[in-house]
């Protein structure tokens, strides 16, 4: 799909976002936490769905000060529209970092974020030191990091929230942070957990009932706590 310009995507509530020329009228909270809660960290190679969504959640969360758990839960939102390069190619991408630059102002100016040198480097540590919990909890047959040399792991719980858990709870928490209700929010948009739990009920059966051997009530309920956020 181009345009005379540029190439356009289409996002969730419709709208017609250009990565190139990206427009802060054009960015909406939405489309950020659904894309989010729909992308899996670390390019998808650990034991569990983990969405970026569920990421920046925790992250946000380990700062009390409003503008920097702001900027902790948007610091990913750019992954919503341009995607994940995963860090080793980075490097070899200068366009693509400019263009997630440019993304990235775009949001900061949409929300009206405030992003001081103090507030980058809390949001950077917090980042980083996740890394670790990220890779402790999810990858059981990684090694040893040289990142484990230079921080602590993040003393958080990752739970592997699903996708619609981890949307409204996104959601949620940028609300709480704003004190105002979602931009383009429809009132009859209501988060149906029944209908959340019943779909998680049936892929855990799925996923962890071997032929035979079903899963206990009490395992089936962890798995479902989890996925669920509880």
């Amino acid at each position: 799909m181009t345009d005379v310009k540029w190439g356009w995507m289409q996002t969730y509530t419709g709208q017609r976002f250009t990565p190139m020329d990206p427009n802060p009228d054009h960015i909406h909270l939405e489309d950020i936490a659904h894309g989010l809660s729909l992308l899996c960290r670390f390019n998808g190679q650990i034991d569990s769905f983990y969405s970026v969504a569920e990421h920046s959640v925790l992250v946000s969360e380990q700062f009390t000060d409003r503008d920097t758990a702001l900027y902790g839960l948007l610091h990913d939102g750019t992954e919503a529209y341009v995607g994940d390069m995963i860090t080793p190619l980075k490097q070899f991408f200068p366009e693509y970092k400019r263009v997630e630059n440019k993304v990235a102002d775009a949001i900061a100016a949409r929300f009206g974020l405030t992003i001081t040198p103090e507030i980058k480097a809390a949001v950077k540590e917090a980042d980083t030191r996740i890394l670790l919990t990220e890779r402790n909890a999810l990858m059981p047959r990684a090694d040893r990091w040289e990142l484990d040399d230079l921080v602590t792991q993040l003393p958080v719980r990752i739970e592997g929230w699903a996708p619609e858990v981890a949307e409204r709870r996104f959601l949620d928490l940028f609300e709480y942070l704003t004190g105002t209700a979602r931009i383009n929010a429809d009132p009859a948009d209501v988060f149906d957990e029944q209908a959340v739990y019943d779909r998680v009920t049936r892929k855990l059966e799925a996923t962890h009932s071997r032929p035979g051997t079903p899963v206990s009530k009490e395992r089936m309920q962890f798995l479902r706590n989890r996925a669920l956020g509880r």
